[in-house]
């Protein structure tokens, strides 16, 4: 496997799709910096492809995705051969037209118009008067309000059209919002078609209409504009009235360090799980290493082979991941977990956290000093325990399931700039 290759050896294209086993990640940890200057991950899949047997599955189909229209030109294809279902709530007064998708859970308000094809997620929400014309996908949580319009356009989960807005042709990143009047517009005066630059260089779309291509969580002011071809990126404040002319960069995020244990993860329900499985006896971290709870040793002190409990472990903790994480995957996060370090790595690894934040620190130490040490630098940690929060040296976020949601770590991280 080679990347991007001069003379490349074969016409087979590698898609970016892997399925592969854990060890892989320790692969990838150990990945240097190219020539390129950058992070390779097909070394990290050579490595792995030298250790063990691969198979190889040839697409039947590849929407490649290399530059930002691609995405519009590969949301219309995929809606190509859409079957027609409609489970959503919607209005007498509402006009549908084949082939749409409306989960059950959506809402669509009255005089609005779907047109397909298009779909519409569960929590979606199309409001009085609004446009949903062919070619829109909107995700769950996404919301077109009252009298707004979108056409071939996709809003990812949360992002927001409230209020007399419209956008054509665009792509629209997680919980964005568009103000009241709020414009992506798709043409342009003479017609030609779209440049998008790229690299800071600007290449042809071959488009005649192409919209704009925002971040998650850009906020979109009141009446501002949006230029055809213009990126907007993630985190990015446009002001009201604002004419966006060039593309507009992302803003920094605040960092967030996220406790894995009762924040992320259901540790009391795993721990049921593991007496349920295997008759654990009560744990009492005393009885381990440093006082820190190690799995192995649990499981010889009840008088279970720990490689079944392993085992077990590493094909169930994902059932025990709260839901949500997709909330956390445009926050500059990464999970803070305290431990031994094979099991926290084991345990995070397994979870699929890391498909919504940037990595994962581990904490061997059980002092909260050793911890404030190891999380320095960042804007706000989250922990559901105040003690653990007391000592640190920057901003916390006492995290309550009965009371919160990943969502509101997001909202008390923007809440800081």
């Amino acid at each position: 496997m080679v990347e991007k290759p001069d003379d490349p050896p074969s016409e087979m294209a590698n898609t970016g799709c892997y399925r592969v086993e854990s060890r892989f990640f320790d692969l990838l940890e150990k990945v240097e910096e190219s020539e390129r200057g950058e992070l390779e991950i097909t070394d990290a899949l050579q490595a792995y492809i030298q250790q063990n047997d691969v198979d190889i599955v040839e697409a039947e189909r590849w929407l490649p995705c290399s530059y930002p229209w691609q995405l519009v030109e590969a949301n219309e294809t995929l809606l190509e051969e859409l079957e027609h279902r409609v489970e959503a709530e919607v209005h007498d007064s509402a006009t549908i037209e084949e082939p749409v998708v409306l989960e059950e859970g959506a809402e669509v308000g009255s005089n609005a118009l779907v047109k397909g094809p298009a779909v519409v997620r569960s929590g979606a929400e199309i409001g009085h008067g609004s446009r949903v014309r062919p070619g829109t996908v909107l995700m769950e949580g996404s919301k077109i309000g009252l009298a707004s319009e979108a056409k071939n356009t996709v809003l990812r989960r949360g992002a927001k059209l409230p209020h007399l807005s419209y956008a054509g042709d665009s792509y629209i990143g997680r919980d964005a919002n568009f103000g009241a009047g709020a414009v992506a517009a798709n043409l342009r005066h003479d017609e030609d078609s779209v440049g998008i630059k790229v690299k800071g260089e600007i290449l042809d779309s071959g488009r005649r209409k192409l919209g704009a291509v925002v971040g998650s969580n850009a906020r979109i002011g009141v009446n501002a504009s949006i230029q055809p071809g213009r990126k907007v990126g993630r985190n990015a404040a446009i002001r009201p009235g604002e004419v966006v002319e060039n593309n507009r960069g992302s803003e920094e995020a605040n960092k967030v360090g996220i406790d894995f244990d009762r924040v992320l993860f259901d540790t009391d329900g795993f721990a049921d799980a593991l007496k349920d499985e295997f008759s654990f006896e009560e744990k009492t971290d005393a009885h381990y290493p440093g006082g820190l709870y190690d799995i192995r040793s649990h499981a010889r002190s009840s008088g279970v082979d720990p490689e079944r409990v392993i085992e077990f472990a590493e094909n169930s903790i994902r059932e025990f991941t709260f839901d949500g994480l997709h909330h956390f995957e445009d926050l500059d996060a990464f999970v803070v977990t305290r431990g031994l370090r094979w099991w926290q790595e084991l345990k995070v690894r397994n979870s699929g956290v890391l498909e919504y934040v940037d990595g994962f620190i581990v904490v061997d130490h059980h002092s909260i000093a050793q911890r404030d040490k190891q999380v320095s630098g960042i804007d706000l940690l989250v922990d559901d325990t105040k003690e653990e929060l007391e000592a640190v040296g920057c901003e916390t976020f006492h995290y309550n399931h009965t009371e919160h949601t990943p969502r509101d770590i997001v909202e008390r991280a923007s809440e800081l700039k």
